[in-house]
């Protein structure tokens, strides 16, 4: 049974200028909080500061295993994670609530005491919502700034702080104080001197955010014993990665719960954040671990961007305030064509001028990062000779040279389950497809495609003969004479890029294909290149610089003069080039995009840039 709705068009629009419904609260005169449109998971998140690697897997299970059908269709229970949670943060069960996030908590705390007609006193630039929330309920704000002392780093002003706490005689009395601390967008720390002195200096409400407080490493929660006003605020989305579950938790005396309480939902965090936020605090290794890793790879990276000429703030949360200038949306776009998100901060505050504010995530996930960063802001470095790898950068091998090791692999397999079993053609049970060969190539060392077969089947416990593996793999990909799927790849440089590259600067193939294998192929796409170095010409193959370094002796390049590049869709090829003193260029292997793992391996293997295509990687060394 159907129940039928009004016949709306599906690409109807609301009408803005229409008459709204009267509303209790001033609504036209608040801008709503801009949320992402969009699914961002796939992308590398660094706009609003998630935790870019996700929830741990013991998180996810512990998550899982909390939602049985009974349990999703039971409202959930929180005494067991009142428990947990009163341990964790050192407080006795009464003195704490969880809430969806630590925004409900703090909208529950200005709807129930921010009196009217009195002020709110707050950061700028710092948490909207606090803003958001006073104007919703038509109190005025008195915002004092942060203080500038260099383009990105904002200091709190703690001698205007303490000052705005006490209203000038024609300024309505202060209501309530909020402070996030560390704060965000500029990732200023409050010192404790000055919370202490704020706790002295009013009577209202004192809310103290500490959204990023495991990243500071302080924590006003045991002043909460001894200040009745005060509200301490923290969150499971940032240091634990449970963002998309929304869970948070309000400090206070058991008196404040006890209020708070009749202002929230009785229901209002659902079984899934219960079950990941204590698992969560089943794990002060992993949470420990986490955030001194994410300090560590925050200042590294301070120092990186700092290398390129870009300064960075104040550095006590998962992210960094980074000032671009001019370029600011150039280099937001730029790194979202690439599939890395960042938060464009200009023109939301004058202080924020420029600049991007960046979270922070894994090594690989920030060394990415900055790589996307160099290409668009600093020049590309000078270089008179270009090395090119062929399978994948080329060439698209996809459906041969790939498809090759997935036929010789299977094939394999399957015989010798035959020679076991004396059933003829029976499957494998564990199939060999793209997804196990990209896994064997991420590995490094299996730059040959007959060792990658050798390797996939020693793992299964098959060991043919080094000559089965060849003819198996032969067979499908160079076939008799030429005529297996070697002869059906698609050449990936363009006329127009090769020349450009050929004017300027001497270039070089070195591929692990045999070399009548490449000279075929090279010769099938437009002509003779000046030197070609194939399997037979090293001594070892990558990720051994032989190839590279035979390459450079051919065209009579010293390898240790500078100014030479290698371009490579592999680990072993970044790898190979590095180990040869060269540029390592990374590019994208066709069908291996931005959302793929294939950009951080690069760059984990030493690329200096990441392309996603051969004609790219010429635009930028030539331009």
């Amino acid at each position: 049974m159907s129940i039928a709705g009004p016949d709306l068009a599906s690409d109807a629009v609301p009408d803005a200028s229409a008459a709204s419904l009267p509303t209790r609260l001033p609504l036209h005169e608040v801008a709503s909080y801009a949320v992402p449109g969009r699914e961002r998971a796939g992308w590398l998140r660094l706009d609003i500061n998630e935790s870019p690697e996700g929830a741990p897997d013991f998180v996810v299970e512990a998550t899982h295993a909390a939602l049985s059908g009974q349990h999703i269709a039971t409202y959930p229970t929180y005494d067991a994670w009142r428990r947990d949670a009163a341990a964790w943060f050192g407080v006795p069960p009464e003195w704490l609530t969880c809430t969806a996030g630590c925004d409900e908590g703090i909208k529950a705390i200005f709807d129930t005491y921010l009196l009217p007609g009195r002020a709110l006193v707050t950061q700028s630039p710092g948490f909207d919502m606090f803003t958001l929330w006073a104007g919703l309920l038509g109190n005025p704000v008195r915002q004092v700034s942060l203080r500038q002392t260099a383009p990105a780093r904002l200091l709190h002003d703690d001698v205007a702080w303490l000052q705005a706490l006490t209203p000038e005689a024609d300024q309505p009395e202060t209501g309530l104080v909020a402070l996030a601390n560390p704060n965000n967008p500029a990732g200023t720390a409050v010192s404790r001197s000055v919370i202490e002195a704020t706790l002295a200096a009013v009577t209202c409400p004192v809310v103290i955010d500490e959204t990023y407080g495991e990243f500071l490493g302080e924590s006003a929660v045991d002043l909460v014993a001894r200040h009745p006003h005060l509200f301490v605020t923290r969150s499971f989305s940032k240091v634990y990665g449970l963002a998309g579950l929304r869970i948070g938790v309000v400090i206070s005396q058991p008196q404040n719960i006890v209020t708070l309480r009749k202002v929230l939902n009785p229901f209002n965090v659902n079984r899934a954040a219960v079950a990941a936020s204590r698992a969560c605090m089943s794990r002060p290794d992993h949470v420990r671990d986490h955030v001194a890793s994410v300090r560590a790879v925050r200042d590294r990276f301070a120092v990186q961007l700092g290398e390129l000429g870009i300064p960075t703030g104040e550095a006590h949360a998962n992210f960094l305030l980074a000032f671009i200038g001019d370029r600011h949306a150039e280099l937001v776009d730029a790194l979202e064509a690439e599939g890395i998100l960042v938060r464009d901060r200009h023109g939301k505050h004058p202080l924020m001028a420029g600049c991007v504010r960046i979270a922070i995530g894994s090594p690989a996930q920030m060394t990415r990062c900055l790589g996307a960063i160099r290409k668009v802001l600093a020049p590309p470095p000078p270089v008179h000779t270009v090395l090119l790898d062929m399978d994948g950068t080329l060439v698209d091998v996809a459906h041969s040279c790939r498809q090759a090791i997935i036929v010789a692999a299977n094939a394999l397999l399957g015989a010798h389950l035959a020679q076991q079993t004396g059933v003829a053609s029976q499957p494998f049970a564990d199939t060999v497809d793209a997804a196990v060969v990209d896994t064997y190539k991420a590995r490094g060392g299996l730059n040959n495609d007959w060792d990658c077969v050798a390797a996939i089947l020693r793992d299964r416990g098959v060991d043919p003969s080094r000559d089965a593996i060849i003819a198996r793999y032969q067979r499908s990909y160079r076939g008799t004479d030429f005529d297996g799927s070697i002869r059906t790849e698609p050449w990936l440089l363009s006329a127009a890029a090769e020349a450009k590259l050929r004017r300027h600067a001497r270039v070089g193939v070195v591929t692990g294909r045999p070399h009548d294998e490449a000279q075929y192929t090279l010769r099938r796409h437009g002509g003779p290149w000046p030197v070609v170095v194939g399997m037979e010409d090293m001594a070892r193959q990558k990720p051994a610089p032989d190839g590279l370094l035979a390459a450079l002796r051919a065209l009579d390049v010293d390898p240790g003069s500078g100014g030479v590049a290698y371009v490579g869709d592999s680990v072993d090829d970044m790898r190979a080039a590095t180990a040869a003193g060269c540029l390592a260029i990374g590019v994208l292997a066709p069908g291996c995009g931005w959302g793929s793992a294939w950009p951080e391996r690069l760059y984990e293997a030493g690329a200096t840039a990441v392309f996603s295509h051969i004609d790219e990687v010429v635009t930028w060394l030539t331009r």
